[in-house]
């Protein structure tokens, strides 16, 4: 498998997305503020009647891109037993969290319960994504080093809003923080992938 079909999907998924979210935020009839809103109250058809079904639809839609994209991550198999284990983790990991990514879009704020429960899986679940990706390309003289780095800041702001969550203390700051890193983190994955040192090595 080429390393395109990564690189396609992940840069599809974060230019969609982020259209969506953008245009949501633009028609949001109230005073919209990342420290006092969850990016949830985009897809809110009753406080947002005109933007949420734009942002629901970003969320199915990177939901869906994201399979092809964690798929892709095949090329980063290694002969190595142990690495080559946490690549197949982390796709199947992926999938999973593509999966509730379009749960959420098919369920959004105004269906409380089914909404709490995907986010709270869709957040548990990247957490490990990022994880064990990173402890697999760590070392794959492919893997441009700087990455790895931002990855654990990535990784922190997870556990810092699951920590939140489970003391009932959630923040709409941290979670639009914990998204979008992981959107860049995805974003830095591409391009990485679409380097010609990777294309060489591989």
């Amino acid at each position: 498998m080429s390393p395109r079909v990564s690189v396609v999907s992940g840069s599809l998924t974060i230019a969609l997305y982020a259209s969506c979210t953008l245009v949501a935020f633009v028609i949001y009839p109230l005073p919209f503020g990342i420290t006092t809103n969850y990016l949830s109250d985009l897809g809110n058809s009753i406080s947002s009647p005109h933007g949420a079904s734009v942002y629901n639809a970003g969320l199915i839609l990177a939901g869906v891109l994201l399979l092809p994209f964690f798929a892709g991550l095949r090329v980063w198999y290694s002969t190595i037993t142990w690495r080559r284990r946490l690549v197949v983790a982390t796709q199947a990991l992926g999938f999973a969290e593509a999966f509730a990514l379009v749960m959420l879009g098919l369920n959004p704020e105004t269906n409380a319960d089914a909404h709490a429960l995907w986010s709270n899986i869709q957040f548990f679940v990247n957490v490990f994504v990022l994880s064990l990706s990173t402890a697999a390309f760590t070392g794959d003289p492919r893997f441009i080093k700087p990455i790895g780095v931002y990855a654990f800041v990535a990784i922190a702001l997870q556990i810092a809003t699951l920590v939140l969550i489970v003391l009932g203390h959630a923040s709409p700051l941290v979670e639009w923080l914990t998204v979008f890193t992981t959107l860049l983190f995805v974003a830095l994955v591409s391009w990485n992938m679409h380097a010609p040192a990777f294309r060489r090595a591989s």
